[in-house]
């Protein structure tokens, strides 16, 4: 019996390697009460994206025409990737009447599905014909996200390794091989080499190029680091940057202020990606496991239950 369910468990692995994903949605900060007088008149408002979604319509939650006339109005919703709306990515049109404040309807823009990764868009709204129009409400995007996961790689800056000078830096090379979003850096031990009592500016960035120039994403930390024995951990938190599969990239840490520095122990980049192959699962509540969690899991639940 147990290993029949082993073969059931890997039967549902094989047949479920497929990536998950969850449904999500997120309010479209349109003003409420917004008219567009003219025909071609457009608003464009931004939203974020930190990870890697698939952006599939947008719902406006009431669309009335403000002088109540009984012609169709053709509105737009459209996902682009300036402030101005000019570079569209996707875009759903709805002809209707939308009749007067009193009984106007919410309309579902159900536009081309467009992946969307790391960093800004923006929803660019128009009426194209039939103005004015006016909307009402809370509006909202509506998304398939991915399933992230956090990983960390360590990174080789040298035990030991010492900022004699205010400026001076240490730049180590590193590469990913799934596209990923870095998230922090963590320095097990940062010390101030004269044990004096100021404070230290140490920074941790990450560049495109090997001698650090070229900043993608950097943080600062500020600190009275003390001396080796009662050295601290630090983590540099900085704003999130999607990095490419197979790119080469550098870790730059650098003294601003209060040199020397010096930093002992392993250091780790941390990041999230996509995994390639999960599945979805009731018993995990994060909904989310790998066919190898899975088959751990029904080898200890198996003995547990004795079903065998």
């Amino acid at each position: 019996m147990k290993n029949l369910k082993s073969i059931l468990v890997l039967l549902f692995c094989a047949a479920a390697f497929v990536q998950a994903y969850y449904e999500s949605n997120c309010i479209i900060e349109v003003p409420n009460g917004q008219i567009h007088w003219g025909n071609g008149d457009y608003d464009v408002v931004a939203f974020s994206v930190d990870g890697f979604i698939t952006a599939e319509y947008v719902v406006m939650q009431c669309l009335d025409d403000n002088t109540n006339d009984s012609g169709d109005e053709t509105y737009e919703v459209a996902i682009t990737s300036d402030s101005a709306g000019a570079n569209v990515l996707t875009s759903a049109q709805v002809t209707e009447n939308f009749g007067n404040t009193g009984d106007c309807d919410s309309y579902t823009f159900d536009f081309p599905d467009v992946e969307l990764d790391f960093g800004t868009y923006y929803i660019r709204t128009k009426t194209i014909s039939g103005a004015p129009v006016r909307s009402w409400g809370v509006d909202r995007l509506y998304y398939t996200g991915k399933t992230l996961r956090s990983d960390s790689a360590l990174i080789n800056v040298p035990n030991g390794q010492l900022y004699w000078n205010n400026g001076d830096s240490h730049i180590a090379s590193f590469t990913l091989n799934q596209q990923s979003i870095a998230t922090h850096f963590y320095m097990a031990c940062l010390d101030d080499n004269n044990n004096d009592s100021g404070i230290e500016v140490f920074e941790a960035a990450i560049t495109t190029d090997s001698k650090g120039s070229n900043v993608i994403t950097s943080v600062q930390v500020s600190e009275d680091f003390g001396n080796t024995a009662g050295c601290d951990s630090y983590d540099f938190d900085f704003p999130d940057v999607l990095l490419e599969a197979d790119t080469t990239y550098y870790l730059r840490t650098k003294v601003i202020s209060g040199a020397p520095v010096r930093s002992w122990g392993k250091d780790y980049l941390w990041f999230m990606y996509q995994p390639p192959h999960t599945i979805s699962s009731d018993f995990n509540k994060d909904g989310i496991v790998n066919c190898e969690d899975l088959m751990m899991f029904s080898q200890d639940w198996l003995a547990e239950e004795a079903w065998y």
